[in-house]
């Protein structure tokens, strides 16, 4: 609340300014989400109060922070869930205000914006699953925010978009949706591929391609943006350019191209990707000498041979 101007004294007089005052509450409402029962009303109420404030255009950039953590401390324990703490008219605040702290964290120490990153990563994750489930949020912005955070690289963030992207691009119904988003599946494409990545990493961005790619609907669609294409190939490239030991990535990879090449019109293109077809080649030579190369990835392999 806006305090009694006349009951503040100066800064000077005081031994803590208002905007201490400010900071200190903030952290204690951002404390008391390690200890909120679940589905408590105190609870919902403490997650409104968090949201609300978090969407204040006059709040603090360190107060919404607080308030961010708070947000995420509640969801990943799961003791509440969006609906039950966001108003639904406020979605579109919410996204603009995580867009700007993640913008401001570059002036915290590397520990903090660690912090405040995976605080934003599991909120925008949380409300990608709230807009796909919901027919009166729009998911394009949400969408929009994920492939923004994607280009950041910050790994322990990409783990956790990795998963939850992972998740939701198991069902069916909304692998489509996320396919149609070309900024996004480049990103994806592109966490795939960097080798400065953990394979976690690495593997929840094949494993969400893998999924987009088991929708027949969208092998055109996945192929017919050139960006996209660039970046989905060199994924490929990359995740087959692995030792033996590495199977699982190389057996998604795999299975990627397979699902791609049943659509006739890809054949041609994945054909003529030389260091794809080595790779590819190279490991159906190992196929019968390498104990390590499990069946699936043999018969897959057989199947992508058979289609290109």
């Amino acid at each position: 609340r806006e305090p009694d101007r006349a009951t503040v004294r100066s800064s000077t007089e005081a031994a803590m300014t208002e905007k201490d005052v400010c900071i200190h509450a903030s952290e204690c409402l951002m404390r008391l989400a390690y200890f909120a029962p679940r589905r408590a009303n105190e609870t919902i109420m403490l997650g409104r109060v968090l949201f609300l404030v978090f969407t204040c255009r006059s709040a603090k950039s360190s107060v919404k922070m607080f308030m961010l953590k708070g947000v995420a401390v509640l969801l990943s324990r799961e003791v509440c869930t969006v609906e039950d703490i966001m108003d639904p008219n406020s979605y579109e605040d919410v996204l603009r205000g995580i867009k700007r702290v993640d913008k401001q964290v570059e002036s915290l120490s590397p520990q903090e914006a660690s912090h405040t990153r995976i605080a934003s990563s599991i909120t925008l994750i949380e409300l990608v699953h709230t807009a796909v489930r919901s027919a009166k949020l729009s998911r394009t912005p949400t969408f929009d925010l994920v492939a923004y955070q994607i280009e950041r690289d910050d790994e322990a963030s990409l783990d956790i978009i990795g998963h939850g992207l992972w998740t939701i691009s198991s069902v069916r119904h909304l692998q489509t949706t996320i396919a149609h988003h070309s900024l996004l599946v480049t990103g994806i494409a592109r966490v795939a591929e960097r080798d400065q990545f953990s394979w976690t990493t690495r593997q929840y961005a094949m494993a969400c391609l893998c999924n987009l790619a088991e929708n027949e609907n969208n092998h055109e669609t996945m192929t017919s943006d050139e960006n996209v294409r660039k970046a989905l190939v060199s994924a490929l490239s990359s995740a087959t350019d692995e030792p033996p030991g590495s199977a699982p990535t190389c057996w998604m990879a795999a299975l990627m191209v397979q699902r791609l090449a049943s659509h006739v019109p890809n054949q041609r293109m994945l054909a003529k990707q030389p260091g794809l077809v080595a790779n590819l080649v190279r490991y159906t030579r190992l196929m019968n000498d390498n104990d390590e190369l499990k069946q699936p990835l043999k018969d897959t392999l057989a199947q992508c041979a058979m289609y290109l």
